[in-house]
């Protein structure tokens, strides 16, 4: 490329060379005429005024001549200055003004309406929803409300046995196409696995006991599965498994029966009640935990943490608004002393712990099935004993009350507000579900809000002002998407922070999960050698750093592989991109997505993660990294190879518009994926249900109800993270897209809404702080999209039009670093709590500091001691020094030490 001469670009005097001759005449004038007024001669002295008015003259010519010089030189060798740097840096590029002056009045636009809808339309989550729920459970009744779903379901047959779990067992008396298959204990041995890091020491149940009769039916003893030989596990493994009969599965699924339902009933103290399925093929086993003594047991047993009643606060002499969101009591340890303690000081009326704990004896089905479930599972692996077919499925049972209140308030269709009762939801759903709703409910009106900024940026591409159908005004869109996915990170940042704190999930007391699956060696624990775990296993091939190392490598190839199909379907449909390429792109990426889903979950279950929340954060992000080369790779290759090559040439159509087409329609595509999701789960319940031609309670109609486990909830989430990439990374090229995202937001929070108050098992309540591994990738998402913004901004914006590459690349560089200024003053001025929530931290920091001091008050009085006499009396001078206090003490102990002889 030529240098191009700028006649008029002469370089000017050095700016400071400027300023220093304009103040050096004036300057050196003043400072004359001050010495000459200093020294003039004793006999004439001038007045004080004279001298004073005389400098202010000076003062004032100086300050003139200083304004001519800036107005005149100055001021052009500034706009010369920045005018070379601008020709130098930019090679040659020059400001469009009206250009510019459009793309800033319609970010100015666009920002001014966000944070109008900020202030004053957006209503905060936290506890201005809670309070409006709240209002909103006082003036509804619930009771007697249908359910609506299935109509083939009879609740009236289960209002009275609502247990907390239930299981599906094969029925002894019937007959099955798979009873007369042999099964051995190598073939079960990863069913009663999780038992395996019982101990005799820490163990509370018998572990003669565990599954006795299914082992002595293959031909083992109970007692031989645990030993302490360490090392030697394997060599002792391998000679019992030598050893094994196999057995007819019909035999082992009986004995499976009477086992479980022994340990549940005699060792875990937990009630069991069986009945019969109607096609008197299964045999349903209700477990529940109603003992009010069994209920102690298990909460001290677990250490947990329960909430104290709001009219305890009162009489603890603490006065606190009920009314205010910020007065909603702490959570405390589950301690009966505790209860005595406040009893003694008067504070309680009596040693009933239910007057101090919200809920002792009638737990939350929550934490009930929590406890059951976490009891049998460390004896009993119940996905593994699912897929050997020992049992038929497990499932936790719905509560009808609650099941109702949650499909009124939040499942109904007619419910089309995008709050959430979020307490409830994770009440009876666990904080893993709640969490996951509630980033669906912030991003959808965050969305909601992003609308007129998409509209206004389409109509100015629309009137096309400046008559180049290959560009548009790309620079106001990517900043003002940079804006709002940085605030919407940052408000939930703040939102997840609030819900942790009000539900109090404390990392450092809340145990990790650990998974049934888990596969390890036996060894002495760290924390106590007497007792033994199961460890990770030795070796580098089997160590959890290498095999994630192995499946990150099989991940990248596997994301290789994706690039000859985007050729593939380029060359085919480069010519024609219409509705049949997006159709054959669309059913490409979901094929690949479908192969990936197995892979992904193959790699991570031979990961052998130990625990749920590391499980689940790992299958996430394979999936996202595979999703997000397979879903945006084809669209970044298309506008790039297109702009670069073909130079915005695409035959009948602008290069720009085939890309803005082509994501319209995958994003119309994603909408009617959620839809035929939805319709598919329904129609596949339906189907189950009426089939069978009878009306079955609602209790034993839950086993043929849709799963919403770890692999469906993470397909929810990729249904929305995928839509929302494309928003971040394309939406300054295609604004329109954020319309058809806020459809497939809503649209997939209805849905799923709906079907866990109708056609979905309860999933299992899992406890997690916040979203997981989802909030690194939205901040991947933000990330990507920054640099694809300025990408953009220079292949396809207004400003950069017919502009050389040099102009390109240094527009790319300003633009991202304006963009990364721009993220960090955003988060620099938002970062922070509420005060609210800083009311309720310190509130409940008040009152169990109140809970400590009254307790330590009825501690019984001691003895008080007498003070040193010779102060009380004022007898300074009896006062010994230091070296005298103990020297009888220690001549008595020398001469005892000594047996009374004379000391050396």
């Amino acid at each position: 490329m030529g240098v191009h001469r700028c006649t008029r670009c002469v370089p000017p005097p050095p700016f400071f060379v400027l300023v220093l001759s304009s103040f050096r005449v004036p300057t050196s004038a003043a400072l004359w005429t001050a010495r000459g007024a200093r020294h003039a001669s004793p006999e004439d002295p001038p007045k004080r005024e004279v001298v004073v008015k005389q400098i202010r003259n000076d003062i004032t010519e100086v300050g003139s001549e200083i304004r001519a010089v800036f107005n005149s030189s100055i001021s052009k060798a500034v706009a010369d200055d920045f005018d070379r740097f601008g020709y130098i840096w930019m090679g040659g590029w020059r400001v469009r003004w009206p250009v510019l002056i459009v793309e800033l009045s319609e970010l100015f636009i666009c920002l001014a309406w966000l944070v109008y809808y900020a202030v004053f339309l957006h209503k905060d989550e936290n506890p201005q929803i809670l309070r409006d729920w709240h209002a909103r459970v006082d003036h509804h009744d619930y009771v007697g409300s249908p359910l609506r779903g299935c109509a083939n379901i009879n609740r009236e047959d289960s209002a009275e046995l609502e247990p907390d779990l239930v299981l599906v067992f094969h029925h002894p008396d019937a007959a099955h196409p798979d009873d007369l298959q042999d099964m051995s204990l190598e073939d079960v041995i990863h069913v009663i696995h999780p038992s395996l890091r019982l101990d005799h020491k820490s163990a509370s149940i018998p572990l003669d006991a565990v599954l006795s009769r299914m082992l002595s039916t293959l031909g083992v003893q109970a007692s031989e599965l645990w030993s302490d030989q360490g090392d030697a596990e394997t060599d002792r493994w391998k000679q019992i498994l030598s050893r094994s009969v196999r057995q007819p599965r019909r035999q082992l699924r009986t004995c499976f029966l009477q086992d479980v339902v022994q340990l549940l009933s005699e060792n875990m103290h937990f009630h069991t009640e069986a009945f019969r399925s109607e096609s008197g093929t299964g045999l349903h086993v209700a477990v529940s935990l109603r003992s009010p003594e069994v209920t102690r047991h298990y909460i001290a047993k677990n250490d947990m943490y329960l909430q104290i009643r709001q009219d305890v606060i009162k009489e603890l002499g603490v006065h606190q608004p009920r009314d205010e969101f910020a007065s909603s009591p702490p959570y405390i340890p589950y301690d009966t002393k505790v209860v005595r303690e406040l009893f003694a000081a008067g504070r309680l009326p009596s040693e009933d712990e239910h007057k101090l704990y919200k809920k002792v004896g009638p737990m939350s089905s929550r934490n009930r099935f929590r406890v059951i479930h976490n009891e049998l599972s460390g004896l009993v692996d119940l996905d593994a004993a699912k897929e050997a077919r020992l049992i038929l499925d497990w499932y936790p049972s719905h509560e009808s009350a609650k099941l109702d209140r949650l499909f009124d308030v939040w499942g109904d269709w007619r419910n089309l507000g995008m709050a959430q009762p979020l307490p409830w939801i994770r009440e009876y759903f666990g904080s893993r579900v709640a969490f996951q709703f509630a980033w669906n409910g912030l991003y959808t009106r965050g969305l909601l809000a992003l609308i007129p900024a998409a509209l206004l940026f389409e109509l100015v591409d629309m009137r096309q002002l400046h008559g180049h159908k290959r560009t548009m005004p790309v620079f106001g869109p990517a900043l003002v998407i940079i804006v709002w996915s940085t605030v919407l990170r940052e408000v939930w940042d703040q939102e997840q922070h609030f819900f942790t704190t009000f539900w109090s999930l404390d990392t450092e007391r809340m145990r990790r999960a650990m998974r049934p699956q888990f596969r390890g060696s036996r060894r002495p624990a760290h924390y106590d050698n007497s007792m033994f775990e199961l460890h990770w296993p030795h070796g580098r091939t089997s160590s959890y750093a290498f095999r994630r190392f192995v499946s990150k490598v099989v991940m990248f190839a596997f994301c290789c592989m994706v690039a000859p199909s985007i050729a593939w379907w380029y060359h085919t449909f480069s010519h024609d991109m219409n509705m049949v390429a997006s159709l054959i792109l669309s059913v490409q990426i979901a094929v690949l997505d479908k192969v990936c889903a197995y892979v992904v979950r193959g790699l991570t279950d031979w990961e052998n993660h130990k625990f749920q929340d590391a499980y689940f954060d790992s299958f996430i992000s394979k999936m996202f990294l595979f999703q997000c080369v397979n879903h945006y790779l084809p669209f970044i290759y298309l506008g790039v190879r297109q702009e670069f090559l073909m130079h915005g040439n695409c035959g009948e159509e602008v290069c720009l518009s085939v890309l803005r087409k082509q994501l319209c329609l995958r994003q119309c595509i994603c909408l009617l994926d959620c839809i035929f999701a939805f319709l598919d789960s329904v129609a596949h319940v339906e189907w189950q249900l009426r089939w069978r031609r009878v009306k079955l309670p609602l209790l034993e109609a839950q086993s043929y109800f849709g799963e919403y486990r770890t692999l469906q909830q993470y397909r929810h989430t990729m249904r929305l993270l995928i839509p929302l990439g494309s928003s971040l990374i394309f939406g300054a090229v295609a604004p329109i897209m954020v319309i058809i995202n806020f459809l497939v937001f809503a649209v997939e929070l209805r849905c799923q809404a709906y079907l866990l108050t109708t056609y979905y098992k309860r999933p299992v309540p899992r406890i997690m702080q916040g979203i997981g591994e989802m909030k690194h990738i939205v901040e991947r998402l933000t990330f990507i999209g920054t640099l694809t913004s300025s990408t953009l901004v220079v292949l396809f914006g207004d400003l950069f039009k017919d502009s050389h590459n040099q102009a390109k690349v240094a527009g790319w560089c300003t633009f991202y670093c304006l963009a990364i200024a721009i993220q960090g003053a955003v988060e620099w001025a938002i970062k922070g709590e509420s005060e609210e929530l800083g009311t309720l931290k310190k509130r409940r920091e008040h009152v169990q500091n109140q809970i400590v001091k009254i307790c330590r008050r009825s501690v019984p009085p001691v003895v008080p001691q007498l003070p040193a006499p010779d102060i009380m009396n004022g007898a300074w001078g009896d006062i010994p020094p230091l070296r005298e206090i103990h020297r009888p003490a220690r001549a008595k102990a020398d001469t005892s030490t000594d047996g009374g002889g004379p000391s050396p």
